[in-house]
């Protein structure tokens, strides 16, 4: 039998438990109301996560391909990859464990990322060893016939960035090479598409903090999950999903505001496991008060498991490393958050959000692949809500 432990990290980017002793800065922070920027640009949105949030991200990319031009993903894995859960068979002997644990978690965990594959192995349950992106290239195609996700043809113009650290071994490269196929399936030039390598970096999401002569490019990963390197995964997508922005000197550092996210939710739904408030990064040339008349581009970016605000509060808006290139580049930076969720009637935890991941598997409901899941619209309401 999976372990509550076990089953509760493989849901998870990693079992940490540990929580960062000085917060009082970010409990203290002003929660204002998100309000519109008149700078910014309808047709510049982009989005990036890491893990769930790279799933996340790439999910609200097809959902919203018409809004959204880009996508970064560091660790993610392709479109509807946990609902593809038809090849996946149970054990038998144990009628209890089978019915008590979704096919959905059994492909999340087994088929798309390395989480419990072992131990769904040993119990007996059968499945792929990888993705398939024909599969995701047909549930695509499914949800549209539904109405439930914009016109994939849309994806066509977009440009992807897809990152995989050569020393992970929770989101294998087969998964990120199947979200590659799958974009080229929608009609995405393999120009469009760039596929890197990070040296020595494991699961997480590397940040520029090691000097270059360092003698090993990544650290092992902190509980934050954000890896030390002598590179940086933000600096390296945002380039590439504008590659026509060009640089300036900022007059001064922009500010991180703490909004209000209960509008765009049911708070009364805990299923949606979405936190009270989140963070947006806004340049000074953007502010409406600015006297910058160059536009703005908007750019979304979602957190992986176990760096919701609950857990390491604003480190992952503050250290992540898209501010300073927003700053050099007007880009506001909207940073939702999800938060931990439990299900009372499930001690397993394995139907339930016990780590703060965005939702790519549906413990949030059925329809959490398109426009009508309860984050992904939310999250399109943030958007919404900071055009003018």
């Amino acid at each position: 039998m999976i372990s509550f432990r076990s089953a509760a990290s493989a849901l998870a980017v990693c079992a940490a438990i540990a929580m960062f002793a000085d917060t009082s800065a970010a409990q203290q922070d002003r929660v204002e109301p998100l309000a519109p920027y008149r700078k910014l640009d309808p047709s510049g949105i982009t989005v990036s996560g890491i893990s769930s949030g790279a799933f996340f991200a790439h999910q609200f990319h097809v959902a919203y391909s018409s809004l959204v031009k880009g996508a970064g993903m560091v660790a993610g894995g392709p479109y509807a990859c946990a609902d593809n859960a038809d090849s996946i068979t149970p054990p038998f002997g144990n009628p209890f464990f089978v019915a008590a644990v979704p096919r959905r978690v059994v492909a999340a965990l087994a088929e798309c990322t390395t989480f419990g594959r072992d131990d769904f192995k040993k119990q007996g349950w059968g499945f792929p060893d990888q993705p398939q992106a024909s599969d995701s290239q047909a549930a695509a195609a499914r949800q549209q016939a539904a109405g439930k996700i914009d016109d994939p043809a849309n994806l066509a113009g977009s440009r992807v960035w897809l990152f995989h650290g050569d020393k992970d071994t929770i989101v294998p490269q087969p998964t990120i090479q199947a979200v590659s196929r799958f974009y080229q399936l929608m009609g995405v030039p393999a120009a469009n598409i760039q596929v890197v390598d990070g040296p020595d970096a494991q699961h997480g999401m590397p940040i520029d903090t090691l000097a270059s002569g360092a003698k090993t490019h990544c650290d092992p990963p902190e509980p934050s999950y954000l890896v030390k390197c002598d590179y940086g995964a933000a600096e390296r997508l945002l380039p590439y999903l504008y590659p026509a922005v060009a640089s300036q000197t900022p007059a001064a550092p922009g500010r991180i505001v703490r909004f209000d996210q209960t509008p765009f939710f049911d708070t009364h739904d805990d299923q949606t496991s979405l936190n009270t408030y989140g963070y947006l990064y806004v340049p000074q040339a953007c502010e409406n008060d600015s006297q910058s008349t160059q536009p703005c581009r908007l750019h979304v970016a979602f957190h992986g498991c176990e760096q919701y605000a609950a857990k390491i509060h604003d480190l992952f808006a503050r250290e992540a490393g898209y501010d300073p290139w927003a700053d050099a580049h007007n880009v506001i930076v909207l940073y939702p958050q999800a938060a931990k969720w439990l299900r009372a009637t499930d001690p397993s935890e394995l139907s339930a959000n016990p780590q703060g991941c965005w939702d790519w598997w549906g413990y949030s409901g059925s329809g959490y692949l398109g426009r009508d899941g309860k984050q992904m619209r939310a999250v399109r309401a943030m958007v919404g809500r900071l055009l003018p």
